[in-house]
């Protein structure tokens, strides 16, 4: 789709719960969460979503185009 809409891809991501989740709860999705959706501030074991490395690989391609 990007390629007919003469634009860049910049990533894929994939289909994640913890997507929806967090934007529902109004949370950052680059902060860890526990899998019962606490903060983990304090504690140590925490969840991290599937999707976070794809998000990341496109928060830095735009960063590097966008300088």
């Amino acid at each position: 789709m990007a390629n007919s809409m003469g634009v860049a891809l910049l990533g894929r991501v994939p289909l994640d719960p913890a997507v929806s989740r967090a934007c529902e709860s109004g949370r950052s999705l680059f902060e860890p969460i526990l899998e019962d959706g606490d903060s983990a501030t304090e504690k140590t074991e925490h969840y991290v979503p599937t999707s976070l490395p794809a998000l990341n690989a496109i928060v830095s391609r735009l960063i590097d185009k966008l300088g």
